[in-house]
C-alpha cells in the first residue's frame, strides 16, 4: 500500500500518537489527518478526500456511531460510501454488531496488532 489518505477520528492523545507511529512506519507516502472528535472529523471529511476512515467509538461531541450515521446519511455520494473501520476497546458481540448496523465496514479491537489493521485497510480500499 502506498499514498493512502486516512482520516483518524480519535480523541485520546496517546492513541493518536500510537496510531500515527504505526501507520507512518507501515504505509509509504501516508497522508494521515487526525480529528480529535466526531464533529471535527465530519468537517475534515467534507473538506477533503480520504481513502478510509478509522473511527473511535467513544468520543466527545459526536461518538463514532453518530459520526458514522452522519457520514452515511448526510454526505454527498462521493463521500458517504467511504470505508469505515471502527476502533473499539470493547470486543463484545453487541458492540461489534452495532458498529456494522450503523454502517461501519469493519472493526478492530484496541489495542490492535498493526498487521491486523493493515490487512483490514488493504481489504477495504482494494474494493473501491
Amino acid at each position: 500500500m502506498k499514498n493512502i489518505r486516512i482520516l483518524l477520528f480519535e480523541d485520546n492523545l496517546f492513541n493518536q500518537i500510537a496510531a500515527q507511529q504505526i501507520l507512518n512506519s507501515s504505509i509509504e507516502g501516508l497522508h494521515l489527518e487526525i480529528a480529535e472528535n466526531g464533529l471535527v472529523g465530519i468537517e475534515k471529511l467534507k473538506a477533503a478526500d480520504y481513502d478510509v476512515v478509522l473511527m473511535d467509538i467513544q468520543m466527545l461531541e459526536l461518538d463514532g456511531y453518530q459520526a458514522t450515521q452522519r457520514i452515511r446519511n448526510e454526505m454527498d455520494d462521493s463521500k458517504k460510501n467511504i470505508p469505515i473501520i471502527a476502533m473499539t476497546a470493547n470486543a463484545i458481540r453487541e458492540e461489534t454488531l452495532k458498529c456494522l448496523e450503523v454502517g461501519m465496514n469493519d472493526f478492530i479491537t484496541k489495542p490492535f496488532e498493526p498487521g491486523d489493521l493493515l490487512i483490514k485497510i488493504h481489504k477495504l480500499i482494494s474494493k473501491n
